[in-house]
């Protein structure tokens, strides 16, 4: 308990927030859900250990159990910075769990420059090729597959009130998981954003097999976005 409060004073003499430390005892995804839901918290912060594979296993077990648990946002933290997020990725699938990652950034962080990556489907402009088209046809298709998505991308900016801030939109063809790590080389964000499918394994697929990939594997900080009401009062001054 001495170093947790002497934690809480270094954060509240360096940031200048409100600080309360607490000890729990128990199982720790259920203790800090259960916490948070009793102070009605907008937003749970937990930092990752990124020098040691097992221990780093251990803990992506945990933030997936936890991420479950929870009724709001998760923010992975990997980076020590003081500096405010600058840009923030956010993968886009057009479900209502990409919308509530997109809301909720620009809720939390409303002077971030957003970029929405979609990864479309190849599968059919392979099937196109296997069908004896020539390359004229192919190149046409992949145009119609790019101009289709970039209007879905427009459209859901539109749809989700976005269309006031600072957004860019990216596309990448083939693998999820290959094209969102390729968006995050390009852009360089300091955050990337996650919609969370469901609460349960069968729905979240154990976080979602691409998010949990992701998580594994990056050096940025990711939050992960469960559900999100358009609640304007629910800023937390974050940056």
């Amino acid at each position: 308990m001495r170093k947790l409060k002497a934690l809480a004073l270094r954060v509240k003499t360096k940031s200048g927030v409100s600080v309360r430390a607490r000890v729990a005892f128990g199982t720790p995804h259920v203790e800090i859900a259960t916490h948070a839901t009793a102070i009605d918290a907008r937003l749970v912060i937990v930092g990752a250990h990124g020098d040691h594979p097992l221990r780093d296993m251990l803990f992506g077990s945990t933030v997936e159990r936890l991420q479950r648990a929870l009724r709001v946002p998760l923010l992975v933290v990997r980076n020590r910075s003081t500096r405010a997020y600058r840009r923030v990725l956010v993968p886009v699938d057009f479900s209502p769990a990409s919308a509530s990652a997109a809301q909720a950034v620009a809720d939390l962080f409303p002077h971030v420059e957003m970029y929405f990556v979609h990864v479309f489907d190849a599968i059919g402009e392979t099937r196109v090729s296997t069908a004896g088209l020539g390359k004229p046809e192919i190149m046409a298709y992949r145009k119609q597959m790019v101009l289709q998505a970039e209007r879905e991308l427009e459209e859901f900016i539109r749809g989700n009130g976005l269309q006031g801030r600072r957004t860019s939109v990216l596309l990448e063809q083939g693998d999820p998981a290959a094209g969102i790590e390729q968006a995050a080389i390009a852009v360089r964000p300091s955050l990337v954003a996650f919609g969370a499918k469901g609460k349960s394994r069968i729905e979240a697929g154990i976080l979602g097999s691409v998010t949990a990939g992701f998580l594994r594997r990056t050096t940025h900080d990711v939050l992960l976005v469960k559900q999100w009401g358009r609640r304007r009062n629910a800023r937390l001054g974050l940056e």
